[in-house]
């Protein structure tokens, strides 16, 4: 029996697995959501009747998919940011580069590819306190199967160093310049090192983290990554007034978003019912209904804006955003004179008592 338990946990950490329930493919027939498969540098995605399917014999487990999915709909053990924590915080000095052009796995903080390093990797670095750099040799990723052009894929990296003021993060092209170093540790630290990765080892072998959505009306929970932004804004205040106007590429890679709605929003709750990870949620309190929108819990998808002609997205303003709730929308209810529950004052009827007017109306019509 653990034999059999051990070969399905290393099988399953070592394959990609996809949560259907949380792919935006799923929650919405209409989502024009093709991030993974635009980014698999092996065609292993691709549509099926609408839906992501993995090829197997094509996919190499490099985890790009994984890091460009809005809802972590794609899991892959060695790819989530928890195991990045991980790693950056066993280090004294961080180093970020790719696989390929690494020199040492143990001496780097590695991806498949640069193009999957985040800002939020740099959060996790700064919340240990950690010195980090990036490195790339442009030269390199010419001739790299992974088809990417660093000199646009790290213009972010120029703007978090403008306006962060946790230690600029150096990209660094000349692997004699790198400085990225394991901790040193004592004889007793190393023992109890040792002892504690084992367990952790252990636990992660044991312990499966994959948490599978099981109903489709279940809404998404923030993200990893989003959860290491909020950590780190509320330690480091000061970018909370960032003008994120003037620093497009790093909001996109963030995968900010804010949202207005027009004037001929009615609250009708198709976006709030729709919205996958939350975002948007209508409140009634006693007179009172209203459209909030949560920043922080969005995920920049197209299915509010698909569902309803009303709602708009627009570049988010401020980091601070993410932190607060925004009212879009307002309402003033009363009585409906018919059934008695809550209804617009701008309304005769509520909802319901309209639908059974009108049903009524056009069955009389037909007589």
């Amino acid at each position: 029996m653990w034999r059999q338990f051990l070969y399905k946990r290393v099988k399953e950490r070592s394959s990609l697995r996809i949560n259907e329930k949380k792919c935006l493919r799923n929650r919405y027939k209409f989502s024009d959501c093709d991030k993974c498969i635009k980014v698999c540098p092996y065609g292993a995605l691709s549509l099926v009747n609408g839906k992501v399917e993995m090829e197997e014999d094509r996919c190499r487990s490099c985890g790009q998919c994984v890091h460009t999915c809005p809802t972590e709909a794609l899991y892959f053990e060695a790819e989530m940011m928890d195991k990045y924590d991980n790693r950056i915080s066993q280090k004294e000095a961080v180093t970020f580069a790719c696989t390929i052009q690494s020199s040492n796995d143990e001496e780097d903080v590695t991806f498949p590819c640069l193009k999957s390093l985040s800002p939020e990797h740099l959060m996790i670095s700064a919340l240990y306190e950690k010195k980090c750099e990036v490195y790339c040799d442009y030269k390199q990723c010419k001739n790299c199967e992974a088809a990417w052009e660093p000199e646009e894929g790290l213009k972010w990296l120029a703007e978090w160093n403008e306006h962060t003021e946790s230690p600029k993060v150096p990209l660094v092209t000349n692997k004699e310049e790198k400085s990225g170093a394991n901790r040193t540790y004592n004889r007793r630290e190393l023992f109890k090192m040792t002892s504690q990765q084992t367990k952790s080892q252990i636990g992660d072998l044991i312990l499966d983290s994959y948490k599978e959505v099981i109903d489709l009306k279940e809404k998404i929970a923030p993200t990893q990554k989003r959860q290491y932004t909020i950590a780190y804004l509320k330690k480091h205040q000061e970018l909370l007034k960032m003008n994120m106007a003037n620093s497009k590429t790093l909001s996109d890679k963030l995968n900010l978003t804010g949202i207005n709605v027009k004037g001929d929003c009615n609250i009708c709750q198709t976006c709030s019912s729709l919205c996958p990870a939350g975002a948007l949620k209508v409140v009634e309190k006693d007179s009172l209904k209203a459209l909030e929108f949560e920043a922080g819990r969005c995920v920049n998808c197209d299915i509010c804006e698909k569902a309803c002609p009303s709602i708009q997205k627009h570049p988010v303003n401020q980091l601070s955003d993410l932190l607060n709730k925004t009212t879009l929308k307002t309402m003033l209810l009363n009585e409906c004179p018919k059934c008695g529950s809550s209804k617009h004052t701008e309304e005769a009827l509520c909802e319901e008592c309209q639908r059974r007017k009108d049903k009524r109306g056009s069955l009389l019509s037909d007589w």
